[in-house]
């Protein structure tokens, strides 16, 4: 398998992983449990293979959230019915439907949701980096 199809496979299985245990966590109305970054053997495993994405997890994510739902169609709602199997809105997670894409397209929330909850000063953070970066 090429280098950059086992680096999609495994971010978007990290992505998965971490979204999951957001949305667990905000459902239970519970903290993360524990750091997703620090010990985690997926980002490490992706840190070898791409050395430039070793500084911001977010150089890696940002683009992975925007390719997931194309590449697997309901794959933010697969993860979010595990918690909320009664459906029902969740407006802290952010997203979109698309009007030519019938699963959930995220947007700027909810990739600050995914990566840092609703911890403001992490968001704000974000935000500026992000800003900076344009």
């Amino acid at each position: 398998m090429p280098i950059n199809d086992t680096v999609t496979l495994r971010s978007l299985n990290l992505l998965a992983e971490i979204t999951s245990g957001r949305v667990k966590a905000f459902a239970g109305n519970q903290p993360l449990q524990n750091d997703v970054w620090h010990g985690n053997s997926r980002w490490n495993d992706i840190r070898k293979l791409v050395p430039a994405v070793a500084e911001f997890q977010t150089d890696l994510l940002l683009p992975i959230m925007a390719l997931a739902p194309h590449l697997q169609p309901g794959f933010f709602e697969t993860i979010i019915s595990g918690s909320f199997p009664q459906g029902g809105e969740f407006a802290e997670f952010g997203g979109i439907k698309g009007q030519n894409h019938r699963g959930m397209i995220p947007t700027g929330e909810t990739a600050l949701f995914i990566l840092f909850g609703l911890e403001l000063d992490k968001r704000l953070t974000a935000l500026r980096r992000w800003q900076s970066d344009n």
